[in-house]
């Protein structure tokens, strides 16, 4: 592929990443205001954030036999066309239900375009490249995300939470005519044998049993849910319990994501040089190192706004290591397995993000004390993670000869 047909093939690839953190980042400023119209509880429409994170974990079970059979870009437009259903739904909704099944919805659709856009990444590039490109539509991500909380802010303030989802329907339906446009096929070695229960149980085997990617998997896994954690809860908490504007909060989140931005670029920078592994326990220090600041601030009865924003945002940068490495550490022992990998490792990702998320929903709204002890738990988590099975495993000659 030459230099600018990449150049197309990122930027796409990124604007449809883009939408598994902006179907939360974009929506949050508008969450209270919802709750508000609807007559819905904090803790209903808290379940917003779940729902949407429950449809990408479960969805990804069911599609990982298939994205090995049918290829990849089949499941792309059939992921977008969810994603653009489940939006118009959530825009005409009359009450926090028919909302509540829109999310649901749009995250099914979310997880096929994330999965299938590490897919061909994975696909097309050696691990150092692949990483770097991942460091790419990461960072483009996170620039966009850096604007996005802020323009929300404005719409919910001015057209109200509706013109959220209309906003999401119009861009889903862009990414649909691009993505039948300019996206090629990437995995011509699909195969319908990939269905058979003999061919399944095998593939399943070969990666359940493997060490390293149960490290990679639990490591990214809990550095998502200690990020759904705040999220879920983080609307609530600065707009109705520390009185912020709409605005404001959407500047705050927007500091997190340059914090994000800046660890992925700087992961980018580094990786052809120090390698994965490295710079992944580069990140997953950090993030211990803001778990502790909580930890330590909770036991000593220290609850501030700017003591978790100021956490979070190191959490945030250590995060973007984590993000750019874990994407191809996780897929690396299976060449052959990189879509089923993917979405056995996205599914369990998911899956603990939407548990956490559950659980915050039901904590008080007018303590933040809970969401720094749960950050604080799952940083610590991450570190022994690192330790006890990332670590160890990449001390494998066979694994670090893949690591190139």
């Amino acid at each position: 592929m030459n230099q600018l047909k990449t150049q197309y093939f990122v930027a796409i690839l990124m604007s449809l990443w883009l939408l598994g953190l902006a179907g939360v980042s974009f929506y949050l400023p508008a969450m209270p205001l919802l709750g508000s119209q609807l007559s819905a509880s904090a803790s209903l429409v808290k379940l917003t954030i779940t729902f949407y994170i429950i449809g990408k974990a479960v969805s990804m079970f069911i599609y990982g036999p298939f994205v090995e059979a049918f290829g990849r870009k089949l499941y792309l437009v059939i992921g977008i066309s969810l994603f653009t259903f489940g939006s118009a739904l959530c825009a005409m909704a009359n009450n926090i239900d028919w909302v509540l099944i829109g999310r649901l919805i749009q995250g099914i659709g979310c997880s096929l375009c994330i999965l299938m856009g590490r897919a061909v990444i994975n696909d097309q590039y050696p691990h150092r490249k692949a990483a770097s490109l991942f460091s790419y539509i990461f960072t483009g991500n996170a620039i966009l995300l850096m604007a996005l909380p802020i323009i929300a802010g404005y719409i919910a303030t001015y057209w109200g939470w509706r013109a959220i989802f209309y906003s999401f329907f119009v861009y889903g339906l862009v990414l649909t005519t691009l993505v039948i446009s300019f996206i090629p096929e990437t995995n011509p070695g699909a195969s319908v044998k990939n269905l058979e229960l003999k061919q399944i149980k095998h593939n399943y085997w070969q990666i359940i049993k493997n060490k390293s990617f149960w490290g990679v998997v639990l490591l990214i896994a809990l550095m998502t849910a200690g990020e759904k954690v705040f999220t879920t809860s983080a609307s609530y908490t600065f707009i109705d319990t520390l009185h912020y504007s709409k605005v404001n909060f959407g500047y705050l989140l927007s500091t997190l994501w340059f914090a994000h931005l800046a660890g992925v670029v700087l992961c980018g920078w580094l990786v052809i040089r120090l390698g994965i592994d490295r710079l992944m326990s580069f990140g997953s220090t950090l993030l211990f190192i803001s778990a502790l600041a909580l930890g330590i601030a909770s036991l000593l009865n220290i609850s501030s706004g700017i003591l978790l924003a100021g956490t979070m945002f190191l959490y945030m940068f250590g995060s973007g290591f984590i993000i750019t490495t874990a994407a191809v550490a996780m897929v690396r022992p299976f060449p052959q397995l990189i879509g089923l990998a993917t979405a056995i490792g996205m599914a369990v990702e998911f899956t603990l993000a939407s548990i956490a998320s559950f659980i915050v929903s039901h904590f008080s709204q007018h303590s933040i004390k809970p969401v720094m002890l749960s950050i604080s738990t799952v940083g610590a988590l991450v570190l022994i993670t690192w330790f006890y099975l990332v670590r160890q495993s990449c001390s494998d000659p066979e694994l670090i000869a893949q690591n190139d």
